[in-house]
């Protein structure tokens, strides 16, 4: 048999797996597994990797915390961890030579080769200034005063 038969003999046999109701320990064991199983990390995907084992461990402590032992689907684990996930912070992964993802605000002074804005219209930047009705400062702007506009050139 080639790789590629096994391989997707493998995947195939994941349709039943996948589809069954367990309990979190069962499905995290069961995660675990095909973690193992379906990846071959090098040493920068290492770290990602074992943020989400770490992640999975978390969401069965938990649940054996709160001695919820019912069976769930896996759409329920995987809500559970994407918002885990979504909270933790990335370790290590700012200004590490690839891409990274941020609000220009704080970007600003950093020194970067390349900037890219992805999803701007034409009116989008510089931000409109629409001052609130109580804003004293606005109705009368001194030079040195904070310019949203400046801030976004």
């Amino acid at each position: 048999m080639g790789r590629g038969h096994t391989f997707t003999a493998a995947v195939f046999g994941l349709t039943t797996l996948l589809r069954e109701r367990r309990s979190i320990a069962a499905w995290i064991e069961t995660l675990m597994r095909l973690i193992e199983a379906f990846f071959a990390p090098d040493e920068t995907e290492e770290e990602d990797l074992q943020t989400i084992r770490q992640t999975l461990a978390q969401i069965g402590q938990d649940a054996a915390q709160a001695g919820f032992e019912e069976p769930v689907s896996l759409e329920v684990l995987i809500s559970s961890l994407q918002r885990t996930l979504q909270r933790a912070a990335w370790p290590g992964r700012f200004l590490t030579g690839g891409i990274t993802f941020g609000a220009l605000v704080p970007m600003r002074s950093l020194p970067f080769a390349v900037v890219c804005l992805i999803g701007l219209h034409d009116e989008a930047f510089p931000r409109p200034h629409r001052p609130l009705s109580f804003d004293r400062m606005a109705q009368d702007f001194r030079r040195g005063d904070r310019s949203r506009r400046n801030d976004d050139r």
